[in-house]
């Protein structure tokens, strides 16, 4: 839909408070280019206490969620009030850190005398009270004064990114201070007055008093004109102009710490536009992973020898099976073939997430225990490997080969933690026997719909077909209903084909495994071996099918020489005669009364679902009864949807009435007897799910 030039800049208003003065003023000045060097000083404040306080505070709900934003804002209005009154910038929210940049006259006292005020101000802050108790926030920072190399980089939206060895200055200063502590670099030392620093400590020098440098506020520049947009990923960018703010809340979520390094060395021997370069695919191949997966690019942040991504499946939407997608996204990365080594940590679990900062300066943040652990696992792994926490892996990582680890001490974890290297994705057999056999819960309600699966087979025993769709939302029941038809048609030969989210765009996806058991040859060589075993396999089920041979290259994925026959034929009709040749096919093979199970076909690629629908056509005269679990909504395979419609016996699933969704969740407990208090918050939570 078109934007009036009135909405646009009110649209563009609403994330200028998203995007650093830095981004704005060379989105302005030279948006094409990628790089700048900037002479000045960094301040990296590191601010502990936060993530306790979430913690304590996510067992209280909303409420819970509120008091952690209202503390951060009001810690982060103060903090940030104080920095900008020096004429500093803030680049970068890392959690509970900031990252100041100071230019122009004095930049190195102005920088080291707001770092000064900030502790004081943190400390008449004192200890904000909270429902949970008390929160003690301290506070320490490392500075640096030289020249930073800068780079804006991406594709789906343009990322800022510090990275060079006077980055790696800053971190060094930052990473050497203790809580309470000041410290200054060498060279950052030189520029201020000699009263104002302490003693030595490593390369660098404690800062004891406030220098005498002063500043005012740097304005920023007037945005019309300038792509604010493009600065602010996507995921978030459509949230915030969708939504509008962002309310602090406790959620699941999987989260994601993809450490790069390596840009020292380059920028030092080849130059910041070498480093440019490598920046730019990394960043491209972070964002098309991510984009594809459906997770979001959080943040990046400034690292020793290079920096590091944030990214987080399940915030600020969620699209289900959070901890697979995350996993597949971290796996597309490191296969993706990077200029630049990349070390990972997966972690999920609950998190804070909101929208947090002063009115002119804000960002969308993740936090507690879960994001600490990703980054802890992250600091452990090796070069181009992705480190998993044991949780992780149980809840997504199904697809995967993985390698347990022994377990070890984190810094934060009374107990060792448990966690994997993540190995290549597994092939759909190997998928199949990993998949954990499920116990099965009761029936509760569905009567009608059991008796109209019930109905369904006597017909398929006479060798007349149907077909049946069960459509509903993840969790209502599909899958139980579907096992239950299978018990009922347990005299049967029963076939199962699942579709999967991330094959999609496969043809035939949801076919392949299941064609080539049905025929049983060995298909591991060329075309011309491929050719010849269907042409003897063929032969024995129908001698007209051997000419057609090569139409089944498709659907079994692999090289099959052509034959006159097939050469002879217009390809506008390959996909109709490949039809008519399954059909025929699977006529001859399945000719006794056989229950198909098709799930998930909401994800049903568009060549399975052209054949289904052939197939469909075909029941009136064959012995099959195939039925169908979807989700809602458009996409996929729906019998009534296409052409031709076909006729279905489509149950769609409500909601479960209270009564009996307590009965099921009585039953999923097992032994273990759940309170009224804990019924409750599962009814509210599951809405008859």
């Amino acid at each position: 839909m078109a934007t009036s030039g009135t909405q646009q800049q009110q649209t563009t208003t609403d994330l200028v408070s998203f995007v650093p003065r830095l981004t704005l003023e060379w989105l302005r000045d030279s948006p094409d280019r990628r790089w700048l060097e900037v002479d000045g000083s960094l301040a990296f404040i590191d601010i502990s206490g936060f993530t306790a306080m979430s913690e304590r505070l996510s067992g209280l709900g909303r409420a819970g969620a509120e008091e952690v934003t209202d503390v951060m804002n009001a810690t982060f209005a103060a903090l940030l009030g104080v920095a900008y009154a020096q004429g500093g910038g803030l680049l970068k929210f890392g959690g509970d850190a900031l990252l100041l940049l100071y230019e122009g006259d004095d930049h190195a006292g102005r920088a080291a005398r707001a770092s000064f005020e900030m502790r004081r101000t943190l400390r008449a802050i004192g200890r904000p009270r909270t429902s949970a108790g008390a929160v003690q926030l301290k506070m320490h920072a490392g500075l640096h004064s030289g020249r930073f190399q800068f780079f804006l980089v991406g594709d789906s939206h343009r990322e800022l990114l510090i990275a060079g060895p006077a980055a790696s200055r800053t971190v060094e200063m930052e990473a050497a201070s203790e809580a309470g502590e000041i410290l200054v670099s060498g060279e950052s030392a030189e520029l201020l007055e000699e009263d104002a620093l302490g003693e030595e400590k490593g390369s660098g020098r404690l800062l004891r008093a406030s220098p005498s440098a002063r500043g005012t506020v740097e304005p920023l520049p007037g945005i019309e004109g300038i792509p604010v947009e493009i600065a602010v990923p996507a995921p978030l960018r459509s949230q915030l102009l969708e939504i509008g703010p962002l309310e602090g809340e406790h959620r699941h979520a999987s989260i994601a710490f993809v450490r790069f390094s390596g840009t020292d060395e380059i920028i030092a021997t080849e130059g910041p536009e070498a480093a440019a370069d490598a920046l730019e695919a990394l960043v491209r191949a972070v964002q098309t992973a991510a984009e594809t997966h459906r997770v979001t690019f959080l943040e990046s942040d400034i690292d020793r020898d290079g920096g590091r991504m944030v990214l987080v499946s399940g915030a600020p939407q969620t699209f289900g099976d959070d901890e697979e997608r995350m996993l597949r996204t971290v796996r597309a990365i490191v296969d993706d073939g990077l200029p630049l080594p990349v070390h990972i940590g997966v972690s999920e679990g609950r998190v804070f997430t909101g929208q947090v900062g002063a009115s002119f300066r804000r960002t969308y943040t993740v936090l507690g225990d879960t994001a600490a652990l990703a980054a802890r696992l992250m600091a452990r792994a090796g070069e181009d490997e992705v480190w998993v926490s044991a949780s992780a892996i149980t809840r997504g990582g199904g697809p995967f080969e993985a390698k347990e680890l022994e377990p070890f001490a984190v810094k934060g974890k009374s107990e060792p933690v448990q966690a994997f290297v993540l190995g290549d994705l597994l092939d759909e057999a190997a998928r199949a026997e990993s998949r954990p056999a499920e116990g099965k819960l009761p029936f509760v309600d569905r009567e009608r719909e059991r008796a109209v699966l019930s109905a369904s087979v006597a017909p398929v025993r006479m060798g007349f077909g149907t077909m049946v769709e069960l459509v509903g939302e993840p969790g209502i029941g599909k899958s139980r209903l579907a096992e239950e038809l299978r018990d009922n048609c347990a005299d049967m030969r029963q076939i199962s084909l699942r579709c999967e989210q991330y094959e999609a765009s496969t043809p035939y996806y949801p076919f392949r495994p299941f064609l080539r058991s049905l025929l049983d040859v060995e298909l591991n060589g060329g075309a011309e071996h491929n050719r010849t075993v269907l042409a003897d396999r063929l032969k024995t089920i129908d001698p007209e099918l051997v000419p057609w041979a090569p139409l089944l290259a498709a659907p079994l994925d692999v090289d099959v020489q052509t034959t006159p026959e097939v050469d002879d034929l217009d390809p506008a009709f390959w996909r109709a005669r490949l039809h008519g040749v399954m059909g025929n096919l699977l006529g001859h093979l399945l000719d006794e009364p056989t229950l198909i199970v098709l799930d998930d076909v909401h994800w049903m690629d568009d060549a399975s679902s052209e054949l289904l629908r052939y197939l469909g056509s075909q029941l009136p005269t064959r012995p099959w009864l195939a039925c169908t679990t979807r989700r809602p909504g458009e996409g996929g395979f729906a019998a009534a949807e296409g052409a031709p419609p076909l006729p279905a016996l489509t149950l769609r699933l409500e909601p479960l009435p209270v009564d009996d969704a307590k009965a099921l969740a009585i039953a999923a407990a097992g032994g273990r007897r759940l309170s009224e208090v804990e019924l409750a918050a599962l009814m509210e939570r599951g809405a008859g799910n």
